[in-house]
């Protein structure tokens, strides 16, 4: 038997979101034999981008039951069924959590058409349910809301179950549900208890002491990873020493793997590498050398990180720099380190105005060099904008300059920001020497939803 399920909430995540509405459809295999829906009073305000998304709206909910007052139909329904959803573990893990409140238990093996859709008929272009539907002729009335997806789902089932010639679907089954086996090794938290969202993964020994620290994208399937001691070198046999699991949500992976750094620099945990000490790093610089004749010399220093201009990280990379400006700005070739031992300009890069040959006034030479090098302070900062915690904020990551990082959130319920008033939400700076190295290898790596220069 399944039931077969959808439901409206509040927002994405069970911990700060509420259910408005749940629809289930009990169906034996071969068609529905019972059905019951129903909004749920949320008992805090809907936001407004969830009401134009469902339709739902404060008033609507206001004389709705609160889920208190459904939760003995909800557990009579289900018991004893296979748990079905689009993405089960969106809807099983908000039922689970509002159980929890409740100081019950709510446990039911899951089947997730999505997955089940991938395996059963594969190669669609898309399977979310309203593509799905499109695909597949499978009609789709009221999106978005409880009744009208948890109807489409059904019909998918149905599709699902005479296709499956291979029973996959009992197999998917047995696969929802194997995450349980690993709950034995944590006192206060289970696997479904964990998101599946990027952000900061903490192992829990004896004493409440954090063994390690660790970044994921995906929280529930790193913590899985250490329990089957696949976590990597460091964790390896670590199984029997983890008594509890924690975690912290940072909506994108970059600020994860920042944070991470942070945390392992504060807390030291046993088991992570001890971070090198590391000084400043050192970078290439082009400077200016007021010589002896007058003019203004450009040469090429390895220092550590200053801010003022632009750096470079070889040496290969500020000559090629030096080349740009020397045709740019018409300076001298042979009052930088291009020129070897010539003193005048020669080939390619001849294209100063005579200074090597004392056919230009020292000062005139040197408002070029003065705009060259005013050039290269232009600002690097990047702002780095990213999905946050939640739909009503976006993660924030600023660069300054390549050597500076920091990140926060912006609230999209506030007012609106320009670039600056973005930049300045992000105050969280990170101390970690990687930081910089880190978050430029993420940006070659990965997509990400905006980059803001300025």
């Amino acid at each position: 038997m399944y039931a077969v399920i959808d439901i409206e909430t509040t927002g994405g995540n069970y911990r700060w979101g509420r259910i408005t509405e749940i629809a289930i459809f009990i169906h034996n295999g071969l068609e529905v034999i019972e059905e019951f829906s129903t909004l749920i009073n949320p008992e805090i305000p809907i936001p407004y981008f969830i009401t134009q998304l469902t339709g739902i709206s404060d008033d609507m909910v206001r004389e709705a039951p609160i889920f208190a007052e459904v939760a003995d139909t909800i557990a009579a329904l289900t018991k004893d069924h296979i748990f079905v959803a689009h993405n089960s573990q969106f809807d099983y893990t908000f039922i689970r959590h509002e159980f929890r409140k409740l100081g019950r238990e709510f446990d039911r093996p899951t089947l997730c058409t999505v997955k089940a859709s991938r395996k059963v008929i594969p190669h669609q272009s898309s399977y979310s349910l309203g593509r799905l539907c499109e695909q597949l002729s499978i009609g789709l009335d009221n999106r978005h809301r409880a009744g009208g997806d948890a109807a489409a789902t059904v019909k998918l089932l149905e599709l699902l179950l005479q296709k499956d010639k291979d029973n996959q679907l009992a197999a998917l089954v047995a696969w929802e549900h194997s995450g349980s086996i690993y709950n034995k090794y944590l006192q206060n938290t289970t696997i479904e208890d964990l998101p599946q969202s990027p952000g900061l993964l903490y192992l829990i020994g004896a004493d409440d002491e954090i063994l390690y620290i660790d970044s994921a994208r995906n929280i529930r399937r790193k913590a899985l990873s250490h329990l089957k001691n696949k976590g990597g070198r460091a964790t390896v046999n670590v199984r029997e020493q983890i008594k509890d699991v924690a975690f912290e949500e940072t909506g994108t992976y970059l600020i994860a793997q920042l944070q991470a750094h942070e945390e392992v620099l504060r807390n030291k945990p046993r088991l992570n590498p001890k971070p090198k000490v590391k000084g400043q790093p050192l970078k290439w610089y082009i400077l200016p050398d007021l010589q002896l004749d007058g003019f203004f010399h450009l040469k090429l220093e390895r220092q550590e990180i200053n801010g003022k201009t632009s750096s470079f990280k070889t040496k290969k990379e500020a000559l090629q720099a030096l080349e740009s400006l020397i045709t740019t700005f018409a300076l001298c070739a042979a009052f930088t380190p291009l020129s070897g031992k010539q003193t005048t300009c020669s080939g390619s890069l001849s294209s100063c105005k005579g200074a090597c040959r004392q056919q230009e006034a020292p000062s005139d030479y040197n408002k070029r060099v003065d705009a060259a090098l005013q050039s290269m302070e232009a600002s690097t900062n990047q702002l780095i904008v990213e999905k946050g915690r939640n739909p009503s904020e976006k993660a924030l990551i600023r660069i300054e300059n390549n050597h500076s990082v920091s990140w926060g959130y912006l609230n999209l319920q506030d007012k609106a920001y320009d670039t600056s008033g973005m930049a300045e939400q992000a105050t969280q700076v990170c101390r970690s020497p990687e930081a910089t190295e880190i978050a430029l290898q993420y940006l070659l790596k990965n997509p990400v939803q905006e980059i803001i220069n300025y």
